[in-house]
């Protein structure tokens, strides 16, 4: 299923900037995989829901029919749709891989990755820094919170990181 799933998610992903490719999707699955680790959960949600984390939202038939042709059931399908719109934040979920996606999309990359994420993306968008770091101070403002107790003392340490890095471009007169 994975060889397949690749292939079929690779082209949605052609012309992404770094921070949003199928690389971002893949270290979103290796962080849920190492949150979830002793935990009993549906694998192949959790792959599907990473996997189809940057595309959803405009592709959701397209991955329902290709999650049709792998011969899954409806249940399972609707699972793995659900898991991959929490990683997004799209949705509130009860569903436990749901979870781990979503806190892997804000734990990706550890506590400078806030920055280093919109610095990457502002880059590709031609933003200047300014605008960039704007786009930090709101996306402060307007902060996700963790699904899961077990991630909130690594998001906040993310949030603190952030917060210090806007003060200190303010502070040089560049925000």
């Amino acid at each position: 299923m994975l060889r397949s799933l690749k292939k079929f998610v690779l082209p949605y992903y052609r012309g992404k900037d770094e921070m949003h490719g199928m690389g971002h999707s893949e270290r979103i699955l290796k962080l849920a995989l190492k949150l979830s680790r002793n935990r009993k959960i549906n694998r192949l949600v959790l792959l599907g829901g990473a996997y189809f984390h940057g595309i959803i939202k405009k592709h959701e038939s397209a991955c329902r029919s290709f999650l049709k042709k792998q011969k899954l059931d409806a249940p399972t399908i609707d699972q793995i749709v659900d898991a991959a719109y929490h990683s997004l934040q799209e949705r509130q979920t009860d569903l436990l891989e749901g979870k781990f996606l979503h806190d892997a999309h804000l734990l990706e990359g550890g506590r400078t990755f806030i920055v280093t994420k919109t610095l990457c993306t502002g880059s590709f968008k031609h933003q200047s820094l300014r605008e960039t770091v704007g786009f930090i101070r709101k996306k402060l403002k307007n902060r996700s919170r963790v699904a899961l107790p077990s991630s909130k003392k690594a998001y906040e340490e993310k949030l603190k990181f952030a917060r210090a890095f806007v003060r200190e471009m303010e502070r040089q007169g560049l925000a």
